[in-house]
């Protein structure tokens, strides 16, 4: 999915429900989004957040301190729990979740806070404490059970 630019003056600004609804909901659906500003990334590998978006820089634009991406949640072997490392750290949770609601006050997905943080003997593989520190990730899930049966408005 090639992502595009938008113009001069337009931002990229969607509410947590349009995100669930018209983004989330559409991508699992396997339905056209409405525009494709969302790329696929794997957050959850051997990189740290800092080198993946360095990677990907021509794709982002330095001025804007939130970026929205997709990324594939890998199971533990037991399928019950999510990993969460990537490279040198982990994303750590630091909530229990926010319910999103539809505009019929249905709950339609959820919305956790996690932040990067450092393996205890890797604090100095990082750029600086600061840039490691300073990754903060909300991420949003569905809540059916069967995410295929999801309900787009």
């Amino acid at each position: 999915m090639k992502q595009i630019k938008l113009p001069p003056g337009y931002r990229f600004s969607p509410t947590d429900q349009q995100l669930i609804q018209f983004y989330l909901g559409k991508k699992v659906n396997e339905e056209a989004p409405p525009c494709n500003v969302i790329k696929h990334i794997n957050l959850y590998g051997e990189k740290e957040p800092w080198a993946i978006f360095d990677e990907d820089d021509d794709d982002f634009d330095d001025e804007r301190d939130v970026r929205y991406f997709f990324t594939t949640l890998k199971k533990t072997g037991t399928g019950k729990r999510v990993l969460r490392t990537a490279g040198i750290g982990t994303w750590t949770g630091q909530d229990k979740g926010k319910e999103i609601y539809d505009d019929q006050n249905e709950v339609i997905g959820f919305k956790k806070h996690f932040a990067f943080t450092l393996g205890k003997t890797n604090k100095s593989s990082s750029p600086s404490s600061s840039s490691a520190d300073s990754w903060i990730m909300h991420e949003f899930s569905l809540c059916a059970s069967d995410p295929k049966k999801v309900r787009i408005t």
